[in-house]
């Protein structure tokens, strides 16, 4: 997030349900050099094996593609939840 707020501009956030949408959301991070942030929900968190297995499936991702990606657990409906996130190393935690 850094580069975004030295130049000056907006990093897209994408929800993420499967793995593919991951891969895509990747290669065309790397295809613009674009910093972009991957959004999960709870249900998500739930469908995807967890938040250690996002941030797992996020990092191989970000190394692969030698990208900027950030995770965001959005509308987290816990505080367990999103301690969950927090001892994953999500970079960005909402709870309503």
């Amino acid at each position: 997030m850094h580069r975004s707020r030295q130049e000056g501009f907006a990093v897209g956030a994408f929800n993420i349900d499967n793995q593919e949408t991951l891969q895509a959301i990747s290669q065309a991070a790397q295809k613009l050099q674009a910093p972009v942030m991957v959004e999960v929900s709870a249900g998500e968190v739930k469908t995807m094996g967890g938040c250690q297995n996002i941030r797992d499936m996020v990092s191989n991702y970000r190394n692969t593609y030698n990208i900027e990606m950030y995770i965001n657990l959005d509308h987290a409906p816990t505080v367990e939840l999103c301690q969950q996130a927090i001892d994953a190393g999500f970079e960005f935690i909402h709870i309503d």
